[in-house]
């Protein structure tokens, strides 16, 4: 009878106290499982959020080649403007030399002529 009875209340105890480290085991494994799985959630959105920055760095950098090609070519032609600018004041001056001296060349011509009509009289 009794004896009976306390090995059913232990075997009752020992059962109980197993389902509970079970159960307790399970939770700790549930627990461990839920926060890595967090950890790996966020793990993932810090990854994303690292790609999403080197994506905008790499169109930032491709940018700047852009501008800086854009900038090259402007002074390329700001250059070649001034070379050109500088060819038409050479041309400017060369013509205002002629004009001079063509002018030269006509006082003189009126000079003689009017030499001539001098001595024609």
């Amino acid at each position: 009878g009794r004896s009976a009875r306390r090995a059913e209340a232990a075997y009752e105890a020992v059962w109980q106290a197993n389902v509970v480290h079970r159960w307790n085991r399970a939770a700790r494994w549930q627990e461990t499982h839920k926060s890595t799985e967090e950890f790996a959630a966020m793990q993932a959105e810090m990854e994303g959020r690292v790609a999403a920055a080197e994506s905008a760095m790499e169109g930032i950098a491709e940018e700047l080649r852009t501008t800086e090609l854009a900038l090259l070519k402007c002074h390329e032609e700001y250059v070649q403007a001034q070379q050109e600018t500088a060819a038409l004041r050479d041309r400017v001056l060369a013509g205002e030399k002629e004009a001079e001296a063509l002018r030269e060349q006509l006082r003189a011509q009126e000079r003689e002529a009017a030499a001539a009509r001098y001595e024609g009289k």
